[in-house]
């Protein structure tokens, strides 16, 4: 796998936005994930409102990460981090918004530093998260699924859920989906 297939983006980034990007991608090339599943972001110099938003949070980039089911083809969570400055934040963000959390998960992170230190604790908090157990519960009637849920098997967090489920009723079978 090429390290440039990570967090591919088809603009040059400025010199110390590409030097972080440089530290994800050669972590990048050990993690348990496809490098489909990441992205990076920066505001588009031509959308004078989308400057100004990110300008005013101190962001410069954001990259980030789906964790996938692709036995299902299903995005459970997308974590993101955003760079600014000297500081680092990351946490699940908004799967369409990208936004960060109004309140901090038990997922978030921050770090700050130079940018390759920002960076190290971005890659190793990633992969941190793509290395947990997840485990997918699924609920059968009449031997065909009608729910599921995700969950990190380590903590129980719950990553995402399809269909309906009652009660406390236990799964009818539970699914290692990835991590160790």
């Amino acid at each position: 796998m090429d390290m440039a297939d990570w967090f591919w983006y088809d603009e040059p980034l400025a010199p110390h936005l590409a030097a972080f990007v440089a530290i994800l991608r050669r972590r990048a090339t050990l993690w348990p994930g496809d490098p489909g599943d990441t992205y990076l972001r920066v505001p588009d110099a031509n959308d004078v409102a989308e400057v100004a938003a990110w300008d005013a949070d101190g962001h410069e980039l954001l990259a980030w990460m789906d964790i996938v089911d692709d036995a299902e083809g299903r995005v459970l969570l997308s974590l993101g981090a955003y760079l600014g400055g000297e500081r680092v934040r990351g946490d699940e963000i908004h799967n369409q918004t990208l936004d960060l959390p109004k309140k901090p998960t038990e997922l978030a992170f921050e770090a700050a530093g130079t940018v390759e230190e920002c960076a190290e604790a971005t890659a190793s908090w990633i992969e941190t998260q793509l290395r947990r157990p997840i485990v997918r519960q699924e609920w059968l009637r009449d031997g065909i699924v009608q729910a599921r849920r995700w969950r990190y098997a380590d903590t129980g967090i719950e990553l995402s859920r399809l269909g309906f489920r009652t009660g406390d009723e236990p799964p009818d079978r539970t699914i290692h989906v990835r991590g160790d």
